[in-house]
């Protein structure tokens, strides 16, 4: 365990967790919503501190990740918990569950990467931001050794923690889950959070966003515009991944229609060049085009990837400057 670096104690043995708008107010003995900070005597601790439950080595593209490091790999860690409340959870086993656990500590992470040939290293799975301690902790080291460091993360999180974590943090893939009726309803959250994270995470690390399209949840064209004209009032460049949703955890509606997918896609192309479908097999929906002279840059099967038409950073067919960062076999 590790005593939490946001909090406050109040003078009946409360203590009032300011990590995320949730807010906690956690009497002694009790934990959190996240299930991850207990108060013992007074004092706030991350329980599982330095604890992961999984690791595995991952294409860059699963976090997803187009525009940063396309074709490269990450040590990728999860463990358990979660700030929101998701009915269609995709990964609830990790959210909402529990089981073993074993400790690793960033001097061992290092070792694990540079075994494998890595530079790059995400906290994903579950929702990273309930280990805030151990992330931000381990992003510091790791950025010593000019490691990159990645956030796949619902963004529920508040101002002051995560201006502390964004200097050490290069690129981040932030849910955007509907509207704020939508959150309300099947998060038990709140959007305002959201887009304020992300607005503060676009000004100083790499970012893309991950929209689960969800049948009568979510994907109305009011809900579709008003994430699209927030995202593009910050840059129309922002990579956008509409991700297509399945039965899982407490929600047993049928999968997304394709139909849904590429309308969904039609409405973001309208004013933001980099939208990707995701969790469907459909041609040409996971490419990634110039967004000057529409010619494919990166051409991409599941996994693979494949170049076309870049050299030195460039478009090889207008000369625009392509708008992602790319390794240096590459550049």
């Amino acid at each position: 365990m590790k005593e939490a670096y946001n909090y406050t104690r109040q003078p009946d043995g409360k203590t009032d967790c300011l990590l995320c708008p949730n807010r906690c107010k956690i009497f002694p003995g009790n934990t959190g919503l996240c299930r991850q900070y207990q108060n013992i005597d007074s004092t706030l601790f991350s329980v599982s501190y330095g604890m992961v439950a999984t690791m595995a080595i991952d294409p860059i593209e699963k976090k997803p990740l187009y525009h940063y490091y396309p074709g490269g790999r990450i040590l990728s860690l999860g463990a358990f918990g979660c700030n929101l409340r998701c009915s269609f959870c995709q990964n609830h086993g990790l959210s909402f569950g529990s089981g073993k656990m074993y400790p690793v500590t960033p001097e061992e992470l290092m070792s694990v990467m540079e075994q494998h040939a890595l530079t790059h290293l995400a906290f994903t799975y579950n929702e990273p931001i309930v280990h805030y301690e151990f992330i931000l902790d381990t992003f510091q080291v790791l950025k010593k050794h000019s490691f990159q460091t990645v956030l796949v993360t619902n963004g529920f999180i508040e101002e002051s923690p995560l201006e502390r974590l964004l200097p050490y943090t290069d690129a981040l893939n932030i849910d955007w889950k509907g509207p704020s009726s939508f959150y309300q309803s099947y998060c038990f959250g709140l959007l305002e959070p959201v887009r304020e994270a992300i607005r503060m995470a676009q000004k100083k690390s790499h970012i893309e966003i991950t929209y689960l399209l969800i049948p009568d949840g979510n994907d109305k064209e009011s809900d579709l515009i008003e994430c699209r004209n927030f995202l593009s009032s910050l840059s129309p460049f922002i990579p956008v991944h509409l991700n297509r949703y399945f039965p899982h955890y407490q929600m047993t509606r049928p999968p997304t229609p394709v139909s849904t997918l590429l309308q969904a896609r039609a409405i973001f192309l309208q004013s933001m060049p980099y939208v990707y479908i995701g969790n469907a097999d459909l041609p040409n929906a996971q490419n990634t085009y110039c967004h000057h002279c529409h010619s494919i840059l990166i051409k991409r099967v599941n996994y693979d990837i494949y170049y076309t038409n870049i050299l030195d950073g460039k478009c090889q067919v207008c000369g625009e400057k392509v708008n992602m960062i790319l390794r240096d076999s590459v550049c």
